[in-house]
């Protein structure tokens, strides 16, 4: 692991001596994710690996991991979303470049010969996260129980149509226990 991470590297110059880099560090110095998280608490780990591919195109390889806190959509309680991205990029410098990739790459725009790691791990971790986060179904507090559903299921098949409100006389006879 790097010692310390370079703010911009040149992608061609590490790509053309193979480098790596790798390291970790901490999820509040990624500002746009800082408004998405519920708790900037934990890290972010990573590795890229730069490589030239048969068309002398700068690949970058690797992984971004972390656990990220969000807000569950369903119930507001924390979640915890656990991001495992690897990484499959393509540099390129115009984006009518990114047309010419092959289709199981990335393009990753890269102006004025500089990367920016930081920035790079950001996107993947946004990109990971999804559009409406939420516990999955059995974990949720808010989910409904299936004796819900059957009071439910039990008030429509009387008059043969859907009532919207059956779910209603579920809550009214919870109130009298």
């Amino acid at each position: 692991m790097s010692a310390r991470l370079p703010e911009f590297v040149d992608p061609w110059l590490l790509a053309e001596r193979g480098k790596s880099i790798s390291g970790e560090f901490e999820l509040v110095k990624l500002p746009r994710m800082t408004e998405v998280l519920i708790d900037t608490g934990g890290s972010v780990c990573f590795a890229l690996n730069f490589s030239k591919d048969a068309k002398s195109r700068v690949r970058i390889t690797g992984y971004v991991r972390a656990g990220l806190r969000l807000e569950c959509q369903r119930c507001l309680e924390v979640m915890l979303l656990a991001v495992d991205s690897t990484l499959d990029l393509v540099v390129i410098q115009v984006p009518a470049e990114a047309e010419r990739i092959p289709p199981e790459c990335e393009p990753v725009l890269v102006e004025d010969g500089g990367l920016r790691i930081v920035d790079l791990i950001e996107e993947e971790l946004l990109l990971a996260i999804p559009l409406v986060p939420m516990h999955e179904p059995g974990i949720c507090t808010m989910c409904t129980s299936s004796t819900d559903e059957s009071v439910q299921l039990d008030a429509s098949t009387e008059s043969g149509t859907v009532n919207p409100f059956a779910i209603l006389s579920q809550l009214k006879t919870d109130r009298k226990n």
